[in-house]
């Protein structure tokens, strides 16, 4: 369990460079899965989805538990090693478990700080350096994030959405980062920004059409790491 009080303070004179809409989570909610897509800022052929299940919501404490899966849908060699996103209202406890079982806050590689970042494995005090990872073509990383935040009420937003890329390219000497596509944010959105065809295919398509998608990069990472 990381206390994360210090990191509120700290976000607080630390702006981060990444879109700004929100994914607005309400307590009605409780067994829906949304999936943040998201793209790289400088390096084709990477992408990844990450998966959030709200499984349940404690009022009392405003303690709201989420099932994760991170998937790498990248079609470049590369590892996904952390995600993470900032948080209305404060974030005060979290504990995180399965593969991404470190719990990490600070500064990213572009500028800015995060409130919040899981990794494989590294140090705490950054959402920069993480080991490990989910690679291209394997089963997605699963595990469940406990966000215990300030004050209480019935509903949360999560902001900022990030991956981080590591290892990328066939002699692994790259890294990037990943923000989430317009339209691409996990649950509600607000504001809701208008997506290019490209950027909404999770939308248009529904689960099965980005089903079918995911499956389409996966065999064309898989055929390029065969390739390599």
């Amino acid at each position: 369990m990381k206390n994360l009080l210090g990191a509120a303070v700290l976000l607080a004179s630390t702006a981060l460079t990444a879109p700004a809409s929100a994914a607005v989570i309400t307590t009605a909610q409780i067994g829906q899965t949304g999936t943040a897509i998201f793209d790289s800022e400088n390096i084709s052929g990477l992408s990844a989805a990450i998966a959030f299940t709200l499984q349940s919501v404690n009022t009392g404490t405003n303690t709201w538990t989420f099932a994760y899966s991170v998937d790498n849908t990248s079609t470049t060699p590369s590892s996904v090693t952390i995600f993470g996103f900032n948080t209305d209202p404060n974030l005060v406890n979290v504990t995180a478990t399965g593969v991404f079982d470190v719990e990490a806050s600070g500064q990213i590689p572009t500028g800015g700080s995060l409130e919040f970042c899981a990794k494989d494995a590294g140090p705490d005090n950054n959402c920069t350096a993480g080991q490990g990872g989910v690679l291209p073509a394997s089963p997605p990383a699963t595990g469940t994030l406990v966000l215990d935040f300030a004050g209480s009420g019935t509903s949360i937003a999560l902001t900022d959405f990030y991956v981080r890329y590591q290892s990328v390219g066939i002699s692994g000497q790259l890294s990037d980062i990943g923000f989430t596509v317009p339209g691409g944010e996990p649950f509600s959105v607000n504001p809701v920004p208008l997506p290019a065809v490209g950027a909404a295919l999770p939308l248009i398509l529904g689960f099965g059409g980005y089903a079918a998608w995911r499956k389409r990069r996966k065999q064309a990472a898989a055929s390029q790491l065969v390739a390599a």
